[in-house]
């Protein structure tokens, strides 16, 4: 029956029917948000690691209560919680968790921003996506 339409592709790395539309850009954005995520929170780990500032602390921990509730539940699950000192395995697993966990919820927070993107645009006229 010929070729398929290039333009129903949601993803195509081509901008095939409109040039104003930014596609690419709003494609990119969960991947996008998922790097500075993972960026910011380790760089916040590397400088509480050097310098153990309960200002750091408090910003790894206290704003952000779902990365710390599950790396919590997370390092509880493969080390004993009934030492009163976590160990240096433990106490590692723990900061991975939180910055991987927290670079999950960027990349949710982008998906949604990507979603709400394709609605404007799609309600807009202007079918780019």
């Amino acid at each position: 029956m010929g070729k398929p339409n290039k333009a129903a592709n949601l993803w195509s790395t081509r901008p095939t029917q409109c040039k104003a539309c930014p596609t690419l850009g709003i494609m990119r954005l969960p991947t996008l948000f998922l790097i500075c995520g993972l960026a910011l929170k380790a760089l916040l780990v590397v400088i509480w690691r050097f310098s153990q500032s309960p200002e750091v602390l408090t910003l790894l921990t206290t704003y952000d209560p779902i990365a710390f509730r599950f790396a919590e539940k997370g390092a509880a699950l493969f080390f004993d919680p009934r030492r009163i000192v976590p160990g240096a395995g433990e106490a590692l697993l723990f900061e991975v968790l939180l910055v991987v966990i927290f670079g999950l919820e960027s990349m949710v927070v982008g998906l949604v921003a990507q979603a709400l993107f394709r609605r404007k645009n799609w309600r807009g006229g202007a079918r780019c996506l």
